[in-house]
Parts: structure tokens; sequence; C-alpha cells
């Protein structure tokens, strides 16, 4: 974890910001393809469902996952190369909308504070 996250922390300084973003869309596209594959039948928006996931997998442990409205406000902490998890959660919550959806990301010490809400 520690490399991949060296790697990304060193490819944002020399090239901006743009390179979480990079990896954020990449995991989108490629757990899409999952969503609608292997894992089609499977519920993973649940807060349940979606800390088992979570941990199971070793991308970081669900603390706070709250709808308030449209918004989606998760809190994953210990996250496993932040981007790759947050490029998980857009997935999930495109599948669950039907749609395009707008996000904002944060990691501090390890912890990734996400918020998604359906584009407009």
């Amino acid at each position: 974890t520690q490399g991949l996250n060296t790697i990304i922390r060193e490819l944002e300084r020399e090239l901006g910001p743009m390179v979480s973003e990079l990896f954020l869309e990449f995991e989108k596209e490629n757990f899409a393809g999952k969503l609608e594959g292997p894992l089609r039948d499977k519920h993973l928006m649940g807060d349940v469902e979606l800390r088992r996931y979570l941990s199971l997998r070793g991308l970081g442990l669900l603390t706070e996952m709250k709808l308030e409205g449209t918004r989606l406000n998760v809190v994953v902490e210990n996250a496993f190369v932040a981007p790759i998890v947050a490029g998980r959660l857009l997935a999930l919550c495109e599948r669950v909308f039907d749609r395009s959806c707008a996000y904002d990301f944060q990691v501090e010490e390890h912890t990734l504070s996400f918020t998604l809400h359906p584009g407009a």
C-alpha cells in the first residue's frame, strides 16, 4: 500500500492533482464492467454490504455513510489507495442512480472523505 501511495504522491508532485483523477476514473470504468458482469446481482450499496465488501477486500473500513437528499457522504478509514476506493464508490453510485455522478473527495491521514451526487 505504501508503495502505491508513494508513487501516486510523487506523480502528483510532478504532474499535478490530475493523477488521482486519472486513477479514480480508470478504476470507475474497470469496476463498472465488473458490476455489469460478475457482480451484477450483488447489492453493495447498503451500509452493511458496503462495509463488508470494502473490509473483506482490504480496501478500508467504512465508518460513515449518510444519504442527505441525493447527496451521499462516505468516510472510509485506512483507505487502500484512496483514488481506487473512490473510483469503486463512484461506479456504485452511478449504478444506483443510473446516471453519472459528480464527486468530491479528500484524503487525510489515510482517511477518505467522499461526497457523491447525481450529475446535472
